[in-house]
Parts: structure tokens; sequence; C-alpha cells
């Protein structure tokens, strides 16, 4: 049997391949960097003194790029009692392998969660928690996914964070769980449209020191979508499930809201677009650009 593993989502990639190692001992484990093209043949087709079921995994094959085209030759050649398992992260769908694969092996690809797939995490981080047997209601599980973001590695480790708290709270997550980058940069977003500028200016300092201005600006552009999209909307509307925005996400917008007129936001908006513009164009170094941008959020 061949099974191919693989997607940008390494936590449920690793969860999936040790559900199909389980207590395996025998396991015999290569790293397809490692493996020369004329030993896969004898690898794949040869057998076992210890044991007449043999388990192969080869981890990043794809990376071999001459071992990934060999696998393909040797697909029909794999003995009935060896299970070989494929484990990767990105695997070029337009090569032969992959398309003799799709018809011989049982094929898993897990995508790392996009921002609408909300739903999806809260299903997950529930099913977690009853796992652990930890009690939080649904208003805590918003905070935690709130703070934490939809990356499960980041979610996995905040759980196992709270398991030793004696009361989860919001209090107890503020201090056991470290903010997501969204959390950090709506704090920015809100601090700038509040013309909070030394509090901008700390936040800057922070950011650039191990941050990418080109995620910041990505992360502030989605932040004003989010306010704009609030802002306008009506009591009819429901702009949490119209843009798929977390419920909680759309309370604070619903907040900060309160506090602009409406000239504020579409200058907030023009200002967005031209750093936008100027950050595509290469006009200046991409940090002074968004540092300008914030500063003139922030001018009263």
């Amino acid at each position: 049997m061949i099974t191919l593993l693989f997607g940008d989502n390494s936590f449920e990639v690793k969860r999936a391949y040790e559900h199909l190692i389980g207590d395996n001992k025998t396991a015999e484990v290569f790293y397809g960097e490692d493996i020369q093209v004329n030993d896969l043949y004898q690898l794949l087709t040869g057998s076992s003194l210890f044991a007449s079921h043999r388990t192969i995994v080869i981890k990043y094959p794809s990376q071999n790029k001459p071992l990934w085209s060999e696998i393909n030759n040797l697909v029909h050649k794999i003995d009935n009692d060896t299970n070989l398992i494929l484990v990767d992260n990105s695997v070029d769908k337009r090569t032969l392998t992959y398309k003799t694969l799709k018809d011989t092996a049982k094929i898993s690809e897990y995508d790392l969660w996009k921002d609408y797939e909300v739903s999806k995490a809260e299903a997950w981080l529930q099913e977690e928690i009853k796992n652990r047997n930890l009690q939080i209601d649904k208003k805590t599980l918003s905070l935690i996914l709130d703070r934490v973001g939809l990356d499960q590695w980041q979610l996995f480790q905040a759980l196992e964070k709270l398991v030793l708290a004696e009361k989860i709270s919001e209090a107890e997550i503020d201090n056991l769980i470290d903010p997501s980058p969204n959390e950090n940069i709506f704090e920015l977003f809100e601090n700038a449209i509040l013309s909070k500028s030394s509090r901008v200016k700390a936040a800057l300092f922070a950011l650039q020191q191990n941050d990418d201005p080109f995620r910041v600006l990505s992360l502030i552009s989605s932040q004003a979508f989010q306010l704009l999209a609030v802002f306008y909307a009506t009591q009819n509307d429901n702009p949490a499930k119209d843009f798929a925005i977390h419920p909680f996400v759309v309370s604070k917008m619903r907040a900060l809201a309160k506090k602009i007129n409406e000239t504020k936001l579409k200058n907030v908006i023009k200002l967005i677009s031209q750093a936008d513009t100027d950050l595509k164009s290469s006009k200046s170094e991409p940090w002074q650009i968004v540092e300008s941008l914030l500063l003139k959020l922030a001018k009263r």
C-alpha cells in the first residue's frame, strides 16, 4: 500500500503521519535528500530479515527531483507486503509521479486554514478541548481563537499551557498565551486610528526587530477592510457572515468604529491605498513607508 501525505499545514500532516505509524517500531524512515536514485529499487523491493511486512517512510521525496521521478517507475513493482508512506510539504501536481500516485495511492492533502474558515477552527478547538477534559465556554473559546489566530501549532501549544491553569479565564489567557500577529496589529492599528502616537512608535520599534513590513501592511489593510465593513453595516446587515469576519473581531471593530467619523475613515483608506502603491513601486525603504503610514494615521 502506498500513502502520500502532504500540504502546507505541517500540523495536520504530522498528526496524520503519527496516526499511520502508531507504535510501529520497525518502520524504516528515510529522507529524500539522503537517498541515491540507484538505491531506490533495492530499498522498495528488497525484503527484511526481521519482518514479513515492511513500513518504509520517505520524507520530502519531491525535493530530490531525480528520486521523485524514479518513484513513478517503481510504483507498480512494490511488494504487497510493503507499506510505503511518502510525507512532504509541497508536491508538484503536474509531475508524472503525482499523476501515477493519484491512481495507485491513498493521497491526503492538508492545507492551512484560511481566514474565513473560523467555524472549522472552532470545531477542531472544541474537539481538542473535549479530549483534554477542559471546561471552556463558547465566549472563552472565541477569546482563545482571537488571541492565537488560526495557526494549529499555536492553538495546540496554547491548549497545552491552559491545561496547567487552575481555572481558565480571560486573565489566564492573557497571562499564559502570547498574542497572535493579528492581535498585535489590531492594537497597533487601533492606537494609530485613535492618535496615540507614542504607543504606535513603541509598537513599530518592536515589529521592526523581527517582522516583515509587507506582512505588516497586509494585516493593516485587512484590519481597515474589516473596519470599513463594520462601519457601514446597517442593523439588517451581518458583517460576520457577509465578510467571513470572526464575531469577536466584529465586536472589537464596532467599538473602534464608534470612536471615529466617516471623514477619518475615508482618510485611513486613502493613506493605506497610497502606502500599498508606494510599497509595490519600491519608492522608499519598506519599513519607512509603513512607519510613515502609521504616523500619518495617528496625526490628529
